[in-house]
């Protein structure tokens, strides 16, 4: 008997919801940043698209080092493809420049220039080389206490990141704070070639 071939069904291509907020330029997204200039000029406002805690696909930016910004379509890209659900992405200007309210809104951001906590050292983060997140879903831990406060990490909540998902980092170099003795479930980040290192930047004006 000649047999029939199967005809698979293909995957439904993403649609991206059209109610999301209007990106901002680069100048936009880093008003406000006292930084000195180099970075500045090494940062990229990237467009990506995620999907999200609705079940739909939106857009969103990050600002990261323009050595990153091939990695950082790719890797977001893949994320929207697994429906892996995220609950905005929005450069950290529009919290004011404030990690702890980004945080608490459960926003994924790149670049903000601070320090690491309780350290008078920079974090990747300020120069564009980090991204948290959900951090509210995937809290920092040290000593005992969590950033942001009372979140605790339960690989089966909604947007918790797992290895499966570090994965899609780690294939590009990226390392994940998820497997430090500290836990930093949100952060991801990675070395550029010829950055500076931290605390090697010029103070601030």
């Amino acid at each position: 008997m000649e047999s029939v071939p199967v005809k698979r069904a293909r995957a439904a291509p993403v649609r991206v919801y059209s109610k999301d907020k209007p990106h901002l330029s680069l100048k936009e997204a880093i008003a406000g940043a006292v930084c000195p200039l180099d970075i500045r000029q090494r940062l990229e406002i990237v467009n990506v698209e995620y999907w999200g805690f609705d079940a739909r696909a939106h857009k969103g930016q990050l600002v990261i080092h323009r050595d990153l910004a091939s990695d950082v379509r790719s890797i977001f890209a893949e994320l929207l493809q697994k429906r892996f659900p995220i609950q905005s992405i929005e450069p950290i200007v529009v919290y004011r420049w404030s990690d702890d309210e980004s945080m608490q809104e459960n926003n994924t951001s790149g670049f903000n220039y601070r320090n690491v906590l309780g350290t008078e050292r920079l974090s990747n983060h300020a120069t564009g080389c980090a991204i948290d997140v959900n951090p509210k879903i995937n809290p920092y831990f040290r000593n005992g206490a969590s950033m942001p406060p009372n979140a605790t990490y339960d690989v089966g909540r909604k947007g918790a990141i797992t290895p499966v998902i570090a994965q899609v980092f780690e294939r590009h170099g990226w390392r994940w704070g998820g497997r430090w003795r500290e836990k930093d479930w949100q952060h991801f980040d990675k070395t550029v070639q010829g950055e500076r290192k931290e605390g090697e930047h010029a103070s601030l004006p």
